[in-house]
């Protein structure tokens, strides 16, 4: 249709009026072709932009799975490299007490080793205190694995501390023993002590804990039929500690 209108605009007989026309018509179709023009450019862009999108979504995807499984590999490192929870048997029973807690173990840092850093109430609290979310896991000299967990943080002063979602643990149980309702004294913290769960010492590690000064007797816990005490045993036990390790734990549904 342009050639046609240049071929009228060039005839001779054409009267101005429709010579202004034509150019008019000509002007249109012009504006039309860069319309055309525009309209196909922004569609290839818009094609180009859902395919990098779809790119990017996709390798964001990958980058979560990666994370993931970074995460799981940190887990284990870090339970393989406890000096309590050696084998493969207590590393799946841990990770089975907190399915049971209804969280899951996804990441871990080491805060403090009685064997490395002392076994002073000084030395936990230095490398323990004020972080949240933390899993303490003790060996006694008898062989026993006990221990807890409290999303509570650790401090220097006397008090007690409520923590609904704190619980305790001995390896040879099948389950956890969790704070009773209400979750009223689940830890106490002391600076002269390290950790303790329970306001009648339900797990007490004393100053020295290498020597025999700690203590487990029932009172803020719930132990069902295993027994009175963390040691599925009756009244107060003293013990001596092997080793006391103190970890850190991330979880999003904590």
């Amino acid at each position: 249709m342009q050639q046609q209108l240049k071929l009228i605009s060039c005839c001779a007989s054409m009267s101005a009026v429709d010579a202004v026309k034509a150019a008019g018509v000509r002007s249109e179709l012009d504006a039309i072709g860069v319309s055309v023009m525009f309209a196909r450019v922004v569609s290839k862009q818009n094609a180009q932009i859902a395919d990098l999108t779809k790119l990017i979504d996709s390798r964001f995807e990958e980058m979560k799975a990666e994370l993931q499984k970074e995460r799981e590999a940190c887990v284990n490192d870090q339970l393989q490299q406890s000096l309590i929870l050696r084998d493969h048997e207590k590393q799946s029973k841990m990770k089975l007490y907190f399915q049971q807690a209804c969280t899951h173990l996804r990441y871990s840092r080491l805060l403090y080793r009685g064997s490395a850093d002392g076994f002073t109430a000084a030395s936990f609290h230095r490398l323990c205190d004020n972080i949240q979310n933390t899993l303490t896991i003790v060996k006694t000299t008898h062989g026993k694995i006990i221990g807890g967990f409290t999303t509570k943080a650790w401090t220097p002063t006397g008090t007690l501390l409520k923590d609904v979602h704190a619980w305790l643990f001995n390896i040879e149980a099948p389950s956890i023993f969790k704070v009773k309702q209400g979750g009223e004294q689940a830890i106490g913290t002391n600076q002269e002590y390290g950790p303790i769960f329970g306001g009648g010492n339900d797990l007490c590690i004393a100053e020295n804990s290498n020597t025999y000064n700690n203590s487990v007797k029932g009172h803020s816990y719930q132990y069902g039929e295993n027994g009175s005490n963390l040691l599925l045993s009756k009244g107060k036990v003293i013990f001596t500690v092997q080793d006391i390790e103190v970890y850190q734990l991330y979880d999003e549904t904590i």
